[in-house]
């Protein structure tokens, strides 16, 4: 061996030694800050300012001084000791300790907030939402740049959608002046300080306390907290567009670019916020004045917006490059595109196709989600080169890094692959909430896991990312004793939570619950069907039936039937005209109770008369399939046709005039039923159309009929694609009319 082979080797080595050396010391640098973090507890926070920390605000009231730090120093030592990860007070003391020349103070203080940057930066948190760096209080954001030699241009709260984080996003501008974003999470220290709360376990009671907490600085007066609060009218509790713009505006009027980088959005975004051409301008000219890149994104999508989205205005193309300058090129693309993109946009529009522009001028330049963005449309594409572009820029966003790109590439090879399953995993890493619960849907079949996480584990941690499915599916378990023993509280608990997400499937789940354990809920005299009705009077029949359906169809719920129909029961004697044609259907088809026609008669006729057609019309198909008795059948479905029961209307003129079921043909009504359905009905079904061509052939109308039954032949093909018996059928009875013959039932032989 040479001997400067030998020495470039030996320079390796120590490369490597340095490295593996600098490694550690970040490590072990790490694990301190952590430790720190483990020290938070309910005690820490308390409900009062601790007697010796009582003045400590008066440190701030002027400049520090070495008098003033040596008044405070006690109470600064005190307060650091109970909560050890404040970052701007670590450095308050490490100020005091230089202004003072206590280099033993100044050292400590200084090693405390190397640990807590090293913890907070660590495994490269911060650099996207999935991965925030935890902070306590919003203003430590400006002290973590700092210490990395950065500076925060502006912040914003991010939406509440998931309960995994309560995120701060905040633009970062580094030595060159580069803007960049970065992202903190404020749950970790209010979920360490009221550990002592154990509903905090749970998604629901988060995000509750998040929005409360929201709401209490927002009533004290803390600008930075508007920008989150966004959506509720603070004087009607309403959801408002209107509201939220009040909101921004009040934080862009006490100096938070942040908020004025969301209110720019927002009134470019949703026509419904009302904003007058006038603050737009102002908005986005004092963003611009303040050097803030996404400034010159919202010039540009403004002028887009104006000029009918013309890319080679060379205002737009001014605002683009001044914003690449300022930040990354690819992500302003990306940003612009998406501020762009609007909702019902018709594909080839000019707005449609400016946005794809955008999107493939950032996907070139690398930017993950904007091949992501173009992928996903062209996978679901017919055409094969369109679909392997797809696959491409889908790889692309996977080489990217991009979370949901994982999860897409992964159901794209298929979950049941080893290839897939190993994607799933990778997005499931990064807090993609649908793949952790995919994963625990594998691990309940069966699938090994390489974490040794269990299928609860897996639920558990999609729940907390706001995935609404796998917070029933938890309960399901503790209901099961799939999560260990039977525990119909905990159970009780997720369904509630699930419930507070909005997801209307937890609610009836929750109500279920109720019905068969209503000791759970004391304080209502009949909680599962009170709660019920409360779905039907929020939401409809459909969501409050889905309750019966629960405690029949749902494991355990379905060990209870008579439960359902005690509670369909319950309902019908409300006046609720859908529980008792619900009932009917039970007893038609002997479900949950013995199959019995004349009870199922008896509540179809009931529903009948509490005001739904739909009865009507049920019991017509009793009749007509089950009962063999075509003639009652017509009459029951003529009266539901007199409430223009568009299936009764359809059915009667198909029997009419095809004769099926020995039904006496009377071709001439049949065609008048169908065309009055179709002059009321908007948007016909494919199989009214195949109906009204079967009218119109029996009626001599053989051109007509052609038309029409080719094309219900090609929306049923489009729509039900494996419905290949019916697409024959449909083939022949189109070789009827095309040799000019219509389609007459001739009896089951």
């Amino acid at each position: 061996m040479s001997i400067s082979h030998l020495s470039t080797l030996t320079a390796a080595c120590l490369l490597l030694t340095a490295c593996s050396t600098t490694s550690q010391h970040q490590s072990a640098q790490s694990a301190a800050g952590e430790a720190f973090w483990n020290q938070l507890e309910p005690a820490s926070g308390g409900q009062q300012v601790p007697e010796a920390e009582a003045n400590l605000g008066q440190l701030f009231d002027e400049p520090l001084s070495p008098e003033t730090c040596q008044a405070h120093r006690a109470a600064i030592e005190h307060y650091l000791g109970r909560i050890p990860v404040d970052l701007s007070n670590w450095q308050t003391a490490r100020e005091c300790a230089r202004l003072l020349e206590d280099t033993e103070w100044a050292a400590r203080s200084t090693t405390a907030i190397d640990q807590l940057v090293s913890y907070a930066t660590d495994q490269a948190r911060g650099q996207d939402p999935w991965n925030p760096a935890p902070v306590l209080h919003a203003w430590d954001i400006f002290a973590l740049s700092e210490e990395r030699g950065k500076g925060v241009k502006w912040m914003r709260y991010l939406s509440l959608d998931s309960v995994r984080h309560f995120l701060i996003e905040a633009s970062v501008v580094d030595a060159q002046g580069r803007e960049r974003r970065e992202y903190f999470d404020l749950l970790d220290g209010m979920l360490r300080l009221n550990s002592g709360d154990p509903a905090l376990k749970y998604p629901g009671p988060r995000r509750a306390m998040m929005f409360s907490q929201l709401e209490a600085d927002v009533f004290d007066g803390d600008p930075l907290a508007l920008t989150g609060y966004l959506y509720i009218d603070l004087e009607s509790g309403d959801v408002s567009p209107v509201a939220a713009r009040r909101a921004l505006q009040r934080a862009w009027e006490s100096g938070l670019p942040g908020g004025g980088v969301t209110l720019g959005e927002l009134c470019l975004g949703l026509a419904e916020a009302n904003c007058e051409p006038e603050l737009i301008n102002e908005v986005v000219d004092s963003l611009i004045e303040v050097d803030v890149a996404e400034g010159w994104a919202l010039k540009a999508a403004s002028v887009l917006m104006s000029n009918g989205f013309d890319l080679d205005d060379a205002a737009v193309e001014n605002a683009i490059e001044q914003a690449g300058r300022l930040s990354a090129p690819d992500r302003m693309l990306f940003y612009l595109a998406d501020l762009v993109t609007g909702e019902g946009i018709e594909p080839g529009s000019p707005q449609s196709l400016a946005a794809e522009t955008l999107l493939e001028r950032a996907a070139e330049l690398g930017h993950g989600s904007a091949s992501l963005r173009l992928a996903m449309p062209l996978l679901s594409s017919a055409d094969e080169a369109k679909q392997a572009r797809g696959e491409r820029l889908l790889d692309q966003a996977v080489d990217a890094g991009v979370p949901f790109a994982l999860h897409a590439k992964g159901i794209w090879e298929g979950f049941a692959t080893a290839e897939g399953i190993a994607l799933i995993r990778r997005a499931a890493a990064m807090n993609v909430p649908h793949s952790q619960f995919l994963m625990g849907l594998a691990v309940a079949a069966g699938s090994p896991d390489d974490g040794g996480r269990t299928v609860v584990e897996w639920y558990r941690q999609a729940a907390l990312g706001g995935h609404v499915d796998s917070m029933r599916m938890l309960a399901q378990r503790y209901l099961t004793g799939g999560a260990g023993e039977v525990d119909i509280k905990e159970a009780e608990a997720w369904l509630f939570s699930g419930w507070m997400f909005d997801d209307v499937e937890s609610a009836a789940w929750l109500a279920a619950l109720y019905v068969i354990h209503p000791e759970l809920n004391p304080e209502l005299d009949d909680p599962g069907l009170e709660i019920t009705l409360g779905l039907y009077e929020d939401f409809g029949a459909e969501v409050a039936l889905m309750v019966s359906d629960v405690l029949t169809d749902v494991e355990p719920f379905n060990e209870h039937p008579s439960k359902a129909i005690a509670l369909l029961k319950n309902l019908s004697a409300e006046g609720i005209a859908e529980a008792s044609v619900d009932l009917g259907e039970r007893f038609r088809f002997g479900h949950g109770v013995s199959v019995d026609p004349v009870a199922a008669q008896e509540w179809f006729e009931l529903g009948f008369e509490q005001g739904s057609a739909e009865g009507m019309y049920e019991l017509g198909q009793m009749q007509l399939g089950d009962l063999n008795a075509p003639d009652d059948a017509l009459t029951s479905f003529e009266i539901a046709v007199g409430d223009q029961h568009e299936w009764a209307s359809n059915n009667l003129a198909y029997l009419l005039c095809t004769g099926e079921s020995d039904v006496q043909r009377d071709p001439a009504r049949g065609l008048r039923i169908i065309s009055e359905l179709f002059e009321w009905k908007e948007n016909p079904h494919q199989y009214q159309y195949s109906t009204l061509a079967a009218c119109q052939a029996a009626n001599g109308e053989f051109d007509q009929a052609v038309i029409n039954h080719r094309r219900a032949l090609e929306l049923t093909k489009e729509l039900e694609p494996e419905a290949t018996d019916i697409h024959g059928e449909m083939r022949r009875r189109l070789e009827l009319y095309e040799k000019g013959e219509p389609y007459v039932w001739e009896g089951d032989g």
